[in-house]
């Protein structure tokens, strides 16, 4: 505090420097506040690890997010071909509950009180006590029967 105080202006009324030294606070508090506020969008754009181990990236856009893979994979070239391709994974989730990816065609996502899955016909993949932040996300429940 003593050193707020030495950088104020001299002031020869001490209610002056009083009202100088509330109005510095309250700037400094008001930045706090909003850096305080904004790390929870920083965290929006973590990593996800999935139970085969792997490490995702995730965007979010207006459409869900997308899921890129940290390091890259081997896939067919085309489907019944011996030659293989090196490429990240893409998984493209929406806020409809779709997913797709290059690799594995159309499927499905959903969240569950125990992180969320995304399911395609060839491949499942899942997130263990870890949440997608997308707008729709309570249509994507896990369904109960």
């Amino acid at each position: 505090m003593r050193f707020l105080f030495s950088t104020l202006p001299a002031c020869p009324i001490p209610a002056l420097k009083a009202i100088a030294f509330h109005f510095m606070m309250n700037k400094f508090l008001l930045l706090l506040t909003f850096f305080l506020c904004m790390a929870p969008v920083s965290s929006m754009a973590a990593s996800f690890y999935s139970v085969d181990g792997d490490k995702y990236s995730v965007e979010y856009n207006r459409h869900g997010a997308v899921l890129t893979s940290e390091h890259e994979k081997y896939f067919p070239e085309n489907e019944g071909s011996d030659e293989m391709k090196k490429e990240k994974l893409l998984l493209y989730l929406g806020v409809e509950c779709d997913a797709y990816s290059e690799n594995y065609g159309n499927g499905t996502w959903w969240q569950s009180p125990g992180g969320f899955v995304i399911r395609f016909e060839r491949k499942a993949f899942g997130f263990i006590r870890q949440e997608l932040a997308i707008a729709n996300e309570e249509k994507c429940l896990l369904p109960v029967e």
